[in-house]
């Protein structure tokens, strides 16, 4: 009865767990948006769920020949996903409610984006289509060098990722479009988890940058992008070149500084207690020459050179524990320091950080209104090349004002989280694996000098590498203290002694020898006298008739 009731109970949990998870799977940010009143302040979104394409329009350009298509990784929100390498890819959508212009709101744009198989060369950012009479035809014909009025976005080729904010500017008096980035690079993260990267626009021009919902980077358009939405009245002249004795090296090494004695330890010693293993051979060859061997017959020497027969292994070391010259493993040594470095120094010779000198900027212009010359934003495209294949888009937003805001965090928290904490948790599952495997192979080229070495060596034998979970907090807990070795061995080795001492030596008390019940022995001595009574009975009567 116990054991239904504990089964049913299990069974219980399970149903209560597959509902819960049901649950989380269904989370339709369409619907939540909806629910929470932010539909007023929702610009553009994508779930790329349902017939997305409908809502895309890919490029007709001939080199443009990438699709993307739909991809569910380690979780049930619909995505999509590059599936081609080496190729380039634009497609575009519209925002629903026609352009969209900066300065007047605070505006919010966010996108998640996942290097699922690695992030070799590749652009994942997002382009904002500048308005246009005829965008239609604008989308059709997208290409790297269609207008756009903003990009956004991760971006990675020789050279660390990095985070682009870039913003087209018609100048007033050329109207040449420049393109403002900005002035120091952002780095972006590269791991082959889902990331959220969010920019806000405020109505006076000040922006932020949030990765992962945390601020990255924030300033001004007006004065942190390069160059400058608005110029200054003098530059640094072009023609000033920087004088030959000038000294730039504010430090330099301490021409007094001395080495310390002992300063110079080999990284790698040998273990003084190693010894050759009994049976080494040293003095046989590891391999020989295949005596059975046939040169080919349509060998030329002239072209092919000397013909050398091939080697195959000796056969007395395939069962001897090594062949050739001996030497005793070496291991790490805690004591190497690396090379010795001079200490740095002021240097009495320095002049400073050399500029070149202010000049009239020939482009100075005084502009009332900067955002004048930036586009309004049409429509929302991808046009990139990648290299690599598995880049994941998810969850495209535009927002404006407080609420934009407020919704773009909820949607970081509801839609993106969930999905970054199973994708952070398979990425320390990694880490902790390779980190064991380098904590493997360095002790396996060390000689074992603790009894931990044998006890972790156990622990990680191919038999117990289902229990990782359990093993893995013991092998960190010895590799940090061997000491606790010995009660992990000499604890239960003990306690097993010590039981199969008692099983054999304790005392053997025999069963008390069973009785008779009283009423039992009552009867049959009744029984018996009855007997007795009738046998001299019947005597008596023999005698009379005799």
């Amino acid at each position: 009865m116990k054991n239904m009731i504990k089964w049913a109970f299990l069974a219980f949990l399970s149903v209560i767990v597959c509902l819960v998870r049901r649950g989380e799977a269904k989370f339709n940010p369409e619907s939540y948006l909806v629910r929470a009143n932010y539909t007023g302040f929702v610009l553009f979104y994508e779930s790329f769920s349902g017939d997305w394409e409908s809502r895309w329009i890919y490029s007709k350009h001939p080199r443009y020949t990438g699709r993307f298509y739909n991809a569910q990784p380690e979780h049930d929100n619909e995505a999509i996903t590059i599936a081609d390498a080496n190729k380039h890819y634009a497609m575009s959508a519209r925002l629903p409610n026609g352009p969209l212009s900066l300065g007047k709101d605070s505006v919010v744009i966010q996108y998640e984006a996942q290097f699922s198989r690695g992030y070799r060369c590749g652009g994942t950012y997002l382009k904002f289509l500048s308005w246009g009479p005829s965008m239609d035809e604008i989308q059709h014909t997208l290409d790297n060098s269609t207008a756009y009025t903003l990009m956004f976005g991760p971006d990675k080729c020789d050279g660390p990722p990095k985070v682009h904010l870039i913003l087209q500017h018609r100048h007033p008096k050329t109207h040449r479009v420049i393109e403002k980035s900005l002035k120091e690079p952002l780095a972006a993260p590269d791991n082959a988890m889902g990331h959220v990267y969010t920019l806000l626009i405020r109505p006076d021009l000040k922006f932020e940058i949030l990765i992962d919902g945390v601020l990255a980077r924030q300033g001004d358009l007006l004065y942190d992008l390069y160059p400058s939405l608005v110029p200054t009245r003098t530059i640094p002249d072009p023609a000033d070149t920087k004088p030959l004795d000038w000294v730039d090296e504010s430090e330099i090494p301490d021409p007094n500084a001395e080495k310390p004695a002992d300063w110079d330890e080999p990284e790698f010693i040998t273990h003084p207690d190693a010894k050759k293993p009994t049976g080494w051979l040293e003095d046989a060859l590891s391999n020989l020459p295949d005596l059975e061997a046939v040169k080919p017959s349509d060998w030329d020497a002239s072209e092919d050179g000397e013909w050398i027969p091939p080697t195959i292994t000796n056969p007395r070391c395939l069962t001897a524990p090594g062949c050739g010259p001996w030497s005793p493993p070496k291991f790490r040594n805690p004591n190497f320091k690396g090379p010795w470095i001079r200490p740095l120094i002021s240097n009495p010779a320095y002049k400073g950080e050399w500029k070149r000198r202010e000049v009239d900027n020939p482009d100075f212009y005084v502009d009332s209104n900067p955002l004048k010359g930036v586009a309004p934003l049409a429509a929302v495209g991808f046009e990139i090349m990648t290299i690599d294949e598995g880049y994941i888009f998810d969850n495209i937003f535009i927002g404006v004002g407080g609420d934009g805001e407020e919704a773009a965090e909820d949607l970081r928290d509801l839609a993106w989280r969930p999905k970054f904490g199973i994708h952070k948790q398979m990425a320390d599952n990694l880490a902790k694996v390779q980190a064991a495997q380098t904590r493997r192979d360095e002790r396996m080229a060390r000689p074992k000098a603790h009894l931990a070495d044998y006890v972790i060596e156990y622990f990680e034998e191919d038999r117990l590498k289902s229990y990782l979970w359990l093993t893995h907090n013991i092998i960190e807990a010895l590799e940090d203290n061997p000491t606790w070795a010995y009660p992990l061995v000499f604890v239960p080795l003990t306690a097993f002694i010590g039981w199969g001492i008692w099983v054999v030596a304790r005392p053997q008390v025999k069963p008390p020898r069973r009785s008779r019940p009283v009423a039992t022995i009552e009867v049959k001595e009744e029984k018996g006298k009855q007997e007795d009574e009738g046998k001299q009975e019947d005597e008596g009567k023999q005698e009379d008739e005799g």
